[in-house]
């Protein structure tokens, strides 16, 4: 997934293609589908590919949202390959399933993008929004409106850094042992300038992609 700063600015960025009219259900949507680590839904529930046409979300900006954000996923997914080829070597292990040594690298990747994706518009003025809830797959609405508020706590913040994004990780429940990994991915990753200075490359071609796709 891309991480939460990343999605709702993609989401501002192409919502006039969806032709949205309620902000709140839009963003709220667009947040959705990772809330499934605080409600424990099964990921192929929130992220099908059967919901990436036009029949999922037709009228509805939740669904529109949520769309919006299977899309970001992707498109990002793609770029990170096309923009570091050097880091896609060991993205499987021998059963062709995701390693966690790649997994840790790409949530690092994601970390930094985040960073530079929300120092780009004003995410504040939009995470009133996520204190609307819609529980399409019958959750716990008191999981939904917890995993919510961790983003809106998080991004309300006036100087994110890494370690926030760090907790955000330990926050949704992924463990003591892998928000360590993620820490010391992390740690080698911030003095690696050729890495660094890729970062503001991804959100315009992420941009460029979604563009090329219409």
């Amino acid at each position: 997934m891309a991480l939460l700063g990343t999605h709702i600015r993609f989401a501002l960025d192409v919502k006039d293609n969806f032709k949205v009219k309620n902000l709140d259900k839009y963003i709220s949507g667009t947040v959705y589908p990772d809330s499934r680590y605080i409600t424990k839904i099964n990921r192929e529930i929130t992220h099908s590919n059967d919901f990436l046409n036009d029949l999922f979300y037709q009228d509805n900006d939740f669904k529109k949202g949520w769309f919006v954000h299977l899309i970001c996923d992707k498109i990002q997914s793609k770029v990170f390959e096309y923009i570091f080829p050097e880091l896609s070597g060991s993205s499987k292990d021998t059963e062709n399933k995701l390693s966690p040594e790649y997994w840790v690298l790409k949530t690092n990747l994601k970390i930094f993008q985040d960073l530079h994706d929300v120092s780009q518009f004003p995410i504040k003025n939009y995470l009133n929004h996520l204190k609307y809830i819609e529980t399409p797959n019958n959750e716990e609405i008191k999981l939904v409106k917890k995993y919510n508020q961790i983003l809106i706590d998080l991004y309300q913040k006036n100087k994110l850094i890494t370690q926030d994004l760090v907790n955000m990780w330990a926050n949704l429940g992924i463990g003591k042992e892998m928000t360590n990994q993620i820490k010391k991915k992390n740690d080698e990753m911030n003095s690696d300038v050729k890495i660094l200075e890729k970062i503001p490359l991804i959100y315009p071609e992420m941009l460029s992609c979604y563009k090329n796709s219409k």
